[in-house]
């Protein structure tokens, strides 16, 4: 097995008293496939002096003015030569001389990201600071079940190991002057990078610096970042800011779905309603469903100042709930009659509606607390089709352009041109193949093309009178944590005699491996 090779990287600005204990760090390691490269922000302290005392100790020295930090690591991403990178800047120093040889020894398979633990440093205090599995870590900042432990164990960039072609195609979000380095994990994980914890001391990571000195900025920078990526934004401000009502962001977020019109003011604390979030008065009310998933349900929460108030949920022109609210404060807890697919509109109607005030002659039927949608879960099974046993799980699946599952046929019908299934997945399967029948009213077979969030996956022919048949694809690089869309798009309906459905294809199965 050819053995990996790692790019050190240190990015510094006037930080020449911190560099020689880093140097020295990387200079002693005993895993041999190392370059060290260092990226200098155009300095005018003494980082000259230290740099020609160890002119022999890099592989490239390079002198750029960026914009900020994580500009020059985006900038050293493309210098890299080696096959990981890691970020080791002034004043951090790797653990021990061993450290680089012990990961890479620990490392199984080939991961796009590994990481470990650090020594946090500030004067005298020393702490290790341990990391956990990133797929707990994602599932607490989606589900909002975010505290100190959770923050303390999101690991350091100077104890993670990036492949760097990664870090090419992706990159550090130069918005973040601090917290670049968490954002990246997050949407990484999302787009599918394999995550692997390493149970190594990596490196001691020195406190202060530019990060250490923001205060509040650092606060509402890793609020930003992790609201973002959370499905419950009010439950990561209550954290950072100690109440949701203190946050200076928009409550929602196109991750967690948003209100897009029908919303009025006032949009701010109310004490007197007992709600412990912002709230405000709403009319015919349309939102979009959460960017990364299909939606399942929805969870309402507000008042109601009506008598006999109903509310009615539409979306592509059909209605998917329906509740009956009583006076007073309400938790609404709604099934979608089919899942929304990502970025869905919905609106929500209340049946009584009346004039804000007798001055205000804006309209409103309820007052909004808070909402969150119900996501749906990544399959259990590897296997799913249109059976007794699994047909919950088989009409999860279906999105639009189906029509109802014929169980006794073990299959349902496409009514349209392009029909969506809706799928959510742990980890990026191999190869995934959907088991479809064409129509045998059509002459000649049919021709289907499958997408994957919109991306060509496959071109394929269905012969009629052969029964199911496998499309396979392999999806990776198309495929994406949370909801994915696949589209099956068929060239050709044809309408059975007595049946009044023009039809395209039966699907009857999907499975992944």
């Amino acid at each position: 097995m050819t053995e990996k090779s790692l790019s050190i990287v240190t990015v510094a600005l006037n930080a020449a008293a911190d560099l020689p204990l880093t140097i020295e760090s990387v200079l002693h390691q005993s895993y041999a496939n190392v370059e060290y490269i260092f990226v200098d922000g155009m300095s005018w302290d003494a980082t000259s002096t230290i740099l020609d005392r160890y002119a022999g100790a890099f592989d490239r020295v390079e002198h750029i003015e960026d914009g900020s930090i994580y500009d020059a690591m985006n900038a050293a991403a493309f210098m890299a030569s080696n096959d990981y990178i890691l970020f080791l800047n002034a004043g951090d120093r790797l653990y021990s001389a061993d450290t680089v040889a012990d990961m890479f020894a620990r490392v199984a398979g080939d991961p796009d990201i590994f990481y470990g633990d650090h020594v946090y440093v500030n004067g005298r205090l020393e702490k290790i600071q341990r990391s956990s599995d990133f797929s707990a870590l994602r599932d607490d900042l989606r589900r909002g079940t975010i505290d100190r432990r959770w923050h303390s164990r999101i690991p350091g960039h100077q104890a993670t190991f990036t492949r760097a072609s990664l870090l090419r195609d992706i990159r550090y979000n130069p918005r973040y002057s601090i917290c670049a380095d968490h954002d990246f994990l997050f949407r990484a994980y999302d787009e599918g990078a394999r995550m692997q914890y390493i149970d190594e001391i990596v490196a001691h990571y020195l406190a202060g610096g530019f990060s250490g000195a923001q205060g509040s900025r650092i606060q509402r920078e890793w609020a930003h970042a992790y609201r973002s990526r959370s499905l419950r934004p009010t439950q990561v401000d209550k954290f950072m800011f100690g109440s949701a009502t203190a946050s200076p962001f928009e409550m929602h977020t196109p991750y967690c779905g948003y209100y897009a019109s029908g919303s009025h003011a006032p949009d701010m604390p109310d004490p007197a309603s007992g709600f412990d979030t912002r709230v405000r008065w709403a009319g015919i009310t349309e939102m979009v469903t959460p960017s990364d998933f299909a939606s399942l349900g929805i969870t309402i929460v507000g008042d109601n100042t009506h008598p006999d108030q109903k509310l009615t949920l539409m979306s592509g022109g059909r209605v998917i709930a329906e509740a009956d609210i009583g006076l007073g404060q309400f938790h609404l807890d709604l099934r979608f009659s089919q899942a929304l697919p990502p970025g869905s509109r919905l609106t929500i109607i209340p049946e009584v509606l009346a004039p804000l005030t007798r001055e205000d002659s804006r309209v409103a039927g309820i007052r909004l607390a808070d909402f969150h949608f119900e996501i749906m879960p990544p399959s259990r099974s590897t296997d799913v089709a249109a059976r007794e046993d699994q047909l919950d799980e088989f009409s999860g699946l279906l999105s639009n352009g189906w029509s109802g599952v014929e169980v006794s046929g073990g299959f349902v019908w496409s009514v349209a041109h392009d029909a969506l299934l809706m799928a959510s997945f742990a980890a990026c399967p191999e190869t995934m193949s959907l088991y479809c029948s064409a129509n045998p009213f059509v002459e000649g077979g049919q021709k289907v093309t499958i997408y994957l969030n919109e991306r060509p996956v496959g071109h394929y022919e269905l012969e009629p009178s052969t029964g199911p048949q496998p499309l396979t694809f392999a999806p990776a690089g198309k495929w994406r944590r949370g909801s994915n869309t696949l589209r099956l798009s068929v060239d050709k309906l044809a309408q059975p005699p007595g049946d009044d459905r023009r039809l395209g294809i039966a699907f009857s199965r999907l499975t992944w491996a």
